[in-house]
């Protein structure tokens, strides 16, 4: 039975943004690209990539000068292994996936940094009406450069871990509960004030269809803290939050290759201090995925959702976007 509240996301290639680069030097070694979920068999794979790549604005700044005066365009070099492991003992599954970076600047020495990417995660199995997750995560990698642009190394890790399950108490019905804690710290002490623990709970109720579709609803509660106060002029602002969601839910499975699924509702977002930053509206994501061939997949999204912004004046941002079609293949 596949799991609805954690998907076990595939490892990518590469983690940089490529939307300032104006050019392309080379890229070498296509780096192995894992499938989104296990399959059933056992897997060993282990991978090794390297990359070459020219940014002419690093650092994201609008006229592609650096803060600190001179240019901030520079040649990367970008090595990485990886393990993934996909092991199955009876009706249990164990995943693991690993992978370690090392990424360095030819003009911007400061900024190389070593980056990693670990994720286990049991998906357990109790008879045929019980089933589950219960895992772990963690992810080091140089601090996106969104509104922060110092020539300064920013790490920033995010630790999670997640316990969920669902029972099948009826052929057509299914019950799913979860909980998650996920902390977000930062190396440079003037960036400690976005550090962050979101603590979430959640509850749905499934209809499975003959079909294979499934329509359901769910509800979260999140308790987001910010354990450093931001200095905001004379003032400290602590920018903790409640939020509270209801949503629907629904994969349907439009033709034998075709899966079209939606996440939409109510959120409500309330702030400790400063309610004038509270959020109340509609957010929706909706997610396309054509299986081309047995090892080709196609996926386009559109959202629309409220998010984290690491930024000293705003608590969060309103995302609204589309992803163009994204191949996977499976090698």
């Amino acid at each position: 039975m596949t799991p609805d509240f954690f998907a076990i996301p595939a490892i990518p290639a590469r983690r940089w943004s490529w939307s300032r680069a104006a050019n392309r030097l080379l890229h070498l070694g296509a780096l192995t690209s894992l499938p989104a979920m296990a399959a059933a068999d056992d897997v060993f794979r282990p991978y090794i990539g390297y990359a070459l790549s020219q940014d002419d604005n690093v650092l994201g700044v609008g006229d592609g000068s650096s803060t600190t005066g001179g240019s901030n365009s520079a040649l990367s070099r970008h090595a990485e292994a990886g393990l993934f492991v996909n092991e199955r003992l009876s009706q249990q599954i164990i995943t693991a996936a690993l992978k370690f970076s090392h990424i360095t600047y030819d003009e911007l020495p400061e900024l190389n940094n070593d980056g990693k990417d670990l994720l286990v995660n049991w998906n357990w199995h109790l008879g045929n009406h019980l089933d589950g997750n219960i895992g772990s995560s963690y992810v080091q990698a140089l601090t996106p450069f969104v509104n922060f642009h110092s020539r300064e190394r920013n790490l920033r890790a995010d630790r999670r871990q997640f316990v969920d399950g669902g029972w099948l108490f009826h052929p057509s019905w299914r019950v799913r509960a979860g909980a998650s804690r996920d902390s977000l710290t930062y190396d440079l002490a003037s960036q400690q004030g976005g550090n962050r623990v979101e603590n979430v709970l959640e509850v749905g109720l499934d209809y499975l269809a003959p079909s294979g579709s499934t329509f359901g609803t769910q509800l979260r509660h999140t308790r987001g803290e910010f354990p450093n106060p931001q200095q905001i002029g004379a003032e400290l602002v602590d920018n903790s939050y409640n939020q509270d969601e209801i949503k629907a839910k629904i994969s349907w499975l439009m033709t034998a290759k075709t899966q079209l699924q939606f996440l939409g509702g109510l959120v409500q977002r309330r702030h400790e201090t400063f309610p004038s930053r509270d959020y109340s509206g509609f957010n929706a994501r909706l997610t396309t995925i054509w299986q081309a061939s047995a090892k080709t997949g196609v996926t386009a999204a559109a959202w629309r959702e409220i998010g984290a912004l690491d930024d000293v004046t705003a608590s969060y941002t309103l995302n609204q976007g589309l992803s163009p079609p994204r191949y996977t293949q499976v090698v």
